[in-house]
This record gives C-alpha cells, sequence and structure tokens, in this order.
C-alpha cells in the first residue's frame, strides 16, 4: 500500500518550506547590505590613499624644483570625505 502523504501534510511542508525561504531571503538582504556598506568603506579608504600618494608626489616633485615656482606642492589641500 505504500506510504501515500496527505494533502494537509503536503500543504504544511509548503508552508513551511516558504517560511525558510523567506527567512533566507531576508537573510541574504542583509548580508547584501553589510556587503555594500563593507564596499564603500574600502571605496573611501581608497580614495585617502590615492590623495595622499598624490600630495606626496607633488611634495617630492616640489622640493625638487621639477615643477618650477608657478606651481607648488600646497595645490592640494587636505582631503576629507564627505560624512
Amino acid at each position: 500500500m505504500g506510504n501515500k502523504i496527505s494533502l494537509e501534510d503536503e500543504m504544511i511542508n509548503l508552508k513551511l518550506a516558504a517560511k525558510q525561504m523567506n527567512r533566507s531571503s531576508r537573510k541574504c538582504e542583509k548580508n547584501e547590505k553589510a556587503a555594500i556598506e563593507k564596499l564603500k568603506k574600502v571605496g573611501i579608504q581608497a580614495l585617502f590613499f590615492k590623495h595622499d600618494l598624490i600630495s606626496y608626489l607633488l611634495s617630492r616633485l616640489c622640493m625638487f624644483h621639477i615643477l618650477g615656482t608657478s606651481f607648488c606642492c600646497h595645490y592640494f589641500p587636505p582631503f576629507h570625505a564627505p560624512l
């Protein structure tokens, strides 16, 4: 005669699966938001690094008078990321 699953049992299993999928979906959305925030922070850090590198290179160029007197190493003010 076999093990037949009743329609009520099948409905219960489908409802449980739907709840589990909803929980997984919310968790994935939360992880996605966290990953985007982390990416933004890394991007801002990259901007700081790039600005510091440019400032350093310009200061080296000014120190050795490669650029002459018309351009100064103070051309780039300190960089502050907008909040």
